[in-house]
């Protein structure tokens, strides 16, 4: 059972789970989308445009250096689910793979995954006048990470079945929500300068948790294999916190279970023809009171857990159950966790009237427990952009691991691109994708200087 679900899960998350990393081409344009709002509220009143009203919107992305599906790519892994193969035993891997093998790190060393996906409901922003901008946004949003996976919970190492093999699982953390946000929006200039102008802006958004599991293995913990058990060699301390609307495994419910609120700050501005701007975003949390538990784990020297009693359990409300009775804990009712905080630099360099290079680093910032983890990113998107038509390409280096290359198109109202695309085509180890589309509706009418469109 719990082969089988490490499938669905990878393939699920690697294809279809994922806001679609930053969604470069829905965000950068000078003819300002309101999902751009998200990156940096501040820009909406240095916008081209003197409203913009985001009708439906959609981002998905997801990457992992778990494992990948041996030469394939999204499409033809959707398409033919029923012949993934799974490589259990790593000394096969030599021997020669057919296409869409499911196979696992074989490195060491910690690995990372990371999903996430938003569906962006009507939104808006509007230049009240020359200085003011407000707005309002509505979203759904996932979210799940593992951004330092140990050596020791690598899938292989897991179903190690050898006596004696000692592992160090290091410090570990896995955290995922699924959330809705309702925000409002304001943005304002401030005195012009000699060279530019200076905007600063805010979204505040109110928040409503629905599902939600974090997990951390807070001290360094040693086992050994003896068999099909796993014998701990040293103290450790764990905890989980999960929301048990459908554990049972009853027919899904969808139910909140919570409530948060989170703000985006932001400041930008122009110099000369370009612009520039500083962000902090989805700084908040969601507070899980219902049907949500939290357990912490005191783990002995001598605990013994057997393998069997895992693999055989169905739901994970049994799940649960046996790790209870192996393991002293107590438990509480609810927990907290907090939104992907990330602070988001920009410079968006004019090569002339329609052509931009546009330069963005995403670092995450995560103190607490609890935290659901960004991706951090280096991008440099070349633009070229008219009111009603538009093209970028985003090279991306992502985690600092991986260099990925984008392609994104905009006629007229709607947009669609991907931030990796080459994992959409050809035959290549396959570790995840995205791709988003928006479609918006902007002012018929176009005009030069300082007048406003519309």
């Amino acid at each position: 059972m719990i082969r089988f679900s490490l499938v669905l899960v990878f393939v699920y998350c690697v294809t279809m789970c994922s806001i679609g990393q930053e969604s470069l081409g829905l965000r950068h344009e000078r003819h300002f989308s309101s999902l751009g709002v998200h990156i940096n509220p501040a820009l909406s009143s240095l916008s081209n445009l003197s409203w913009d009203i985001n009708i439906i919107g959609a981002g998905f992305w997801a990457n992992t250096d778990y494992g990948y599906l041996h030469q394939t790519n999204a499409i033809d892994a959707l398409r033919n689910l029923d012949s993934i193969q799974i490589i259990e035993n790593p000394e096969l891997i030599n021997e020669g793979l057919s296409s869409r093998s499911l196979v696992f790190d074989q490195d060491g060393g910690s690995k990372f995954g990371s999903t996430n996906g938003f569906i962006a409901g009507p939104s808006f922003y509007w230049k009240y006048n020359d200085r003011l901008s407000i707005g309002f946004s509505s979203a759904a949003r996932f979210h799940a990470d593992a951004q330092y996976i140990p050596e020791g919970l690598g899938a292989y190492e897991l179903w190690n079945k050898l006596d004696n093999v000692q592992y160090t699982i290091d410090d570990a953390e896995i955290n995922a929500l699924s959330w809705t946000e309702y925000g409002i929006h304001g943005a304002i200039k401030l005195d012009d300068y000699s060279e530019g102008e200076i905007s600063i802006g805010a979204n505040i958004k109110f928040i409503g948790a629905y599902e939600a599991v974090t997990a951390q293995l807070e001290i360094d913990q040693e086992y050994f294999t003896v068999g099909d058990s796993l014998f701990g060699a040293s103290v450790g301390e764990a905890a989980l916190g999960l929301t048990r609307t459908n554990t049972s495994g009853d027919d899904a419910e969808i139910k909140r279970n919570g409530w948060g609120i989170s703000v985006d700050l932001g400041v930008a501005g122009t110099y000369n023809k370009d612009i520039w701007s500083v962000s902090v975003v989805d700084l908040g949390f969601a507070r899980l009171n219902n049907n949500a538990d939290y357990f912490n784990y005191t783990i002995d020297e001598n605990v013994l857990i057997n393998r069997q009693d895992y693999e055989s359990s169905t739901i994970i409300d049994s799940l649960l159950l046996q790790l209870n009775s192996d393991i002293n804990q107590s438990a509480e009712a609810g927990f907290s966790m907090y939104l992907p905080i990330g602070l988001i630099l920009q410079y968006d360099k004019a090569i002339n009237e329609n052509v931009y290079i546009n330069g963005t680093a995403v670092q995450r910032l995560a103190i607490l427990k609890n935290t659901l983890k960004r991706d951090n990113l280096i991008a440099v998107t070349p633009r070229y952009e008219t009111k009603w038509f538009s093209a970028s390409m985003p090279i991306s280096w992502y985690n600092y691991k991986k260099v990925h290359l984008g392609i994104a198109g905009r006629a007229g109202w709607l947009t669609v691109g991907s931030d990796n695309v080459l994992s959409w085509f050809g035959q290549q180890d396959f570790a995840g994708t995205d791709i988003y589309v928006s479609l918006r509706i902007f002012p018929f009418k176009i005009s030069n200087g300082s007048e406003k469109e519309g």
